[in-house]
């Protein structure tokens, strides 16, 4: 008979870990548990990704303009030597960098890529500024000064690339 017993608890057992249900003590209360949907990407934010990478750039290129600004109204003028955007060309890469830093805290354009495209933008400013401002005078004459676009036109060529401060 105590054989019986035991077989019939041992099959009990069996069929409760079976079920898939746990013995609770009395007086434990066990939440049931709830069907967690699977999380959808968000298609905006897929859409969107490669427009930022792109605005990025365009951040590069305007940390640099912003940087070149900034130092022409702090030092007043067009500088010191006959070059006027090479013999300045670390100081501005370095400022550009440190304002997109700021950027970078400020936004959330934090992956690798969008540093990479701000590095580009940045990179492609410091070199090919110089031609935009051959292809407009006009307007760079408004935000800098006469001065500084005649000397920027006068120390480089159109449709060069500065590169290692030495204007085309």
């Amino acid at each position: 008979m105590t054989m019986n017993v035991n077989k019939a608890g041992f099959e009990q057992r069996l069929a409760r870990i079976s079920s898939g249900r746990q013995f609770v003590p009395d007086g434990v209360v066990v939440a049931r548990p709830r069907a967690v949907p699977a999380k959808k990407a968000p298609r905006l934010g897929n859409a969107l990704y490669p427009l930022s990478i792109v605005m990025a750039f365009f951040l590069g290129l305007f940390t640099l303009f912003a940087s070149r600004y900034v130092r022409f109204h702090l030092l007043g003028g067009a500088g010191a030597g006959a070059d006027v955007l090479a013999d300045y060309l670390a100081m501005d890469m370095a400022m550009s960098m440190v304002v997109s830093f700021v950027i970078r805290m400020a936004t959330n354009m934090k992956s690798p890529e969008h540093l990479a495209a701000k590095g580009f933008g940045i990179g492609l400013a410091a070199l090919c500024m110089h031609m935009a401002v051959h292809r407009a005078p006009g307007l760079f004459a408004l935000i800098f000064s006469d001065a500084w676009v005649r000397g920027v036109i006068a120390s480089t060529q159109p449709n060069s690339i500065l590169f290692l401060t030495i204007g085309g």
